[in-house]
């Protein structure tokens, strides 16, 4: 997790320290800039919101595909056999 407090005290601005979050997150700074956010609110925002990598999460649809798929595993791996359709259900 990015140290702000460590980096203020290093002497970087809020400018040096949006630009490297925003790269780092995938984030569109000149878009928030031109929306009107300052560099210290945008900081905060990028601050206050670690991505999904970070923090283990999973993206909804993902775990709604896993219980649809109990074999998603096998299927996202190449591993799974494929279903035979030529016989109706």
């Amino acid at each position: 997790m990015f140290d702000l407090q460590a980096a203020r005290k290093a002497g970087y601005g809020d400018d040096e320290i949006a630009s490297y979050l925003a790269e780092s997150k995938n984030f569109d700074l000149p878009g928030a800039l031109k929306a009107g956010y300052s560099h210290a609110e945008i900081v905060d925002h990028l601050v206050s919101k670690p991505t999904g990598e970070e923090t283990g999460d999973v993206p909804q649809e993902v775990l709604e595909y896993r219980k649809l798929r109990p074999d998603w595993q096998k299927r996202a791996t190449g591993e799974a056999e494929e279903p035979d359709f030529s016989e109706p259900c």
